[in-house]
């Protein structure tokens, strides 16, 4: 049995599926330095895609948009001091399919907690809770976490204490906010219910988790962008069409990312053809539901915005609230 200090590390995983840690210390040299995180950036066609906190001594809960999780241990991740690409995370995880995309990774200290939640979401808008006991037993080759449908899959997971709203936002510009306690607590192997209506061969764009005073940045595929209250967006009962984020239309992109945004956050926009643009939350304007938004990215002919992501802080602050020395309160991660 290895014999390591539990400590908080930084984990990042790629767009390419490399992941790597890194101590926090070293991230909190590095950033504090003004030096960017890891070379994710400079890997021709791969970028940093997510970042986050974990423990040494938890884990790492791996979901599958085919449905299935995955248990790593943190310290089964290479630890990386320097800009390198890291591992692929598929060769650490026994039995995992190559072909089915990882589409979410969540740090677990404990996973018998009780009173938590892992929310999950499919593309056409299927939604379930299912109690994060139920994952309290990792198993080599990993566990059918949520049922899919013929022709969809998972979109995003969340782990949730249960007391909070959910915003869906819409690839053709609908969104709504509603209660998480409407959405049903099910089995793995459940399907879930009807989180939001979809007209057509419309998706999910992105899944929310409301809870801090924040704005709704959404992205289209032309790289137009915008920053909207939460408090434009009504509450309402799950399961219908919601309200208009962005005009719809024939000269309207379709809307690529939804994130929750602060102003002190960044976001790095990625294109089809591999450009890679960072920006300021703040240097977005805050408008309407009915606005467009404005230009944040020049998309070339032929080629189209694809992933919208967070970035590191300004002035080496990360933007998913890495803790600074003296703000412990943001350690609380199970």
């Amino acid at each position: 049995e290895r014999k390591v200090a539990d400590e908080d590390v930084v984990v990042t995983l790629s767009h390419g599926g490399f992941v790597k840690r890194i101590p926090m210390h070293l991230y909190r040299r590095r950033v504090g330095s003004g030096k960017a995180l890891a070379g994710m950036e400079r890997y021709e066609d791969d970028y940093l895609e997510r970042l986050f906190v974990a423990r040494t001594q938890g884990w790492i809960l791996a979901f599958t948009e085919g449905g299935q999780c995955h248990f790593l241990h943190v310290l089964d991740v290479p630890e990386s001091a320097r800009a390198s690409r890291g591992q692929s995370v598929y060769s650490l995880l026994d039995g995992a399919d190559r072909t089915d995309r990882i589409v979410s990774m969540i740090a677990i200290e404990d996973l018998s907690v009780q009173d938590h939640y892992l929310v999950f979401l499919s593309k056409k808008g299927v939604m379930k809770r299912t109690h994060l006991r139920e994952f309290s037993h990792p198993r080599t080759g990993g566990v059918k976490a949520s049922g899919v449908k013929p022709g969809d899959g998972i979109m995003d997971v969340a782990l949730s204490d249960g007391t909070g709203e959910i915003m869906l936002l819409s690839r053709a510009g609908r969104a709504i906010r509603f209660p998480e306690s409407q959405v049903s607590v099910v089995g793995r192997a459940a399907q879930g219910v009807k989180g939001m209506s979809l007209k057509g061969d419309d998706e999910v764009a992105g899944m929310l988790m409301i809870r801090r005073d924040a704005t709704v940045l959404t992205v289209s595929e032309d790289g137009l962008g915008k920053r909207t209250l939460i408090s434009d967006f009504p509450l309402q009962k799950r399961g219908g069409m919601g309200n208009m984020a962005l005009p719809t239309g024939e000269k309207n992109a379709p809307i690529v990312a939804a994130l929750e945004v602060l102003e002190a956050d960044e976001v790095m926009i990625v294109t089809a053809a591999g450009s890679v643009t960072r920006a300021a939350a703040d240097s977005v304007p805050v408008q309407g539901r009915r606005t467009a938004g404005r230009r944040m990215v020049d998309v070339q002919t032929g080629d189209r915005v694809v992933e919208v992501t967070r970035a590191q802080g300004r002035g080496g602050a990360p933007a998913q609230a890495i803790p600074t020395d003296d703000d412990d309160s943001q350690l609380d991660l199970l």
